[in-house]
């Protein structure tokens, strides 16, 4: 159902739906070809990377002077400095498919962040769902601001 407008739902989905119903509970059978109540859909917040975005939510402007050494493809060091974090900002975003198994783990490393606690997470990971990761990619691959 993807990029298919504001309401992807129609009849079509309704018989998918009722179809499916019937094959996994032949009892429930009957109701195909009823017509439904009410429609509900849910959408999922997705990264491009298909990644959670999580940590301290950055100030753009602030990590692109701080992180201009990332032009032209240069990976961050080992013991680079982290990056200038929004005031008091932070996110757990773009859950996907996985929030159910993610996100503990992931607000206990929001948690740690917050309490100045050791992190529960190893920092490449870390560093994989982090939340300027975006930015520092952008910077590396010479994309404008």
């Amino acid at each position: 159902m993807r990029d298919q407008g504001s309401d992807p739902t129609g009849p079509s989905d309704d018989a998918d739906n009722l179809a499916l119903l019937a094959r996994a509970i032949p009892e429930l059978s009957d109701l195909r070809g009823q017509p439904p109540l009410d429609h509900w859909q849910a959408l999922r917040c997705a990264s491009p990377d298909r990644l959670p975005v999580a940590g301290p939510l950055v100030d753009a402007v602030a990590f692109r002077n701080r992180f201009g050494w990332l032009r032209g493809g240069a990976r961050p060091p080992r013991n680079a400095p982290d990056p200038p974090p929004a005031t008091g900002l932070y996110g757990l975003l773009a859950l996907g498919a996985r929030g159910f198994t993610s996100a503990p783990l992931l607000a206990e490393w929001l948690a740690s962040l917050m309490c100045r606690d050791p992190w529960p997470l190893e920092r490449d990971l870390a560093l994989a769902v982090h939340a300027s990761r975006f930015l520092a990619r952008g910077l590396r691959r010479g994309k404008p601001e």
